[in-house]
């Protein structure tokens, strides 16, 4: 009998654009933690490379992965 397989879904990529309200770097890491608020006033944190200043508007692309686990990433 042959095996049957379920097909994953492929990761879904989404952009926004979000306001920068603070950023902290953690004692030992090189990444920082950014704290974002969008228009509708939802808060959330990214992992950004760079020291942003706040009030400046950044692009997040939030990958939600197969098994449903979302990550968000600043990007420009």
């Amino acid at each position: 009998m042959p095996k049957v397989t379920k097909d994953k879904p492929a990761p879904q990529i989404t952009s926004s654009a979000w306001i920068v309200m603070s950023c902290n770097q953690p004692k030992g890491m090189d990444d920082y933690i950014t704290v974002l608020r969008n228009e509708e006033g939802d808060y959330h944190k990214a992992w950004g490379g760079t020291h942003y200043k706040r009030g400046i508007t950044v692009t997040v692309e939030t990958i939600v992965w197969e098994n449903g686990h979302p990550d968000a990433f600043i990007v420009g």
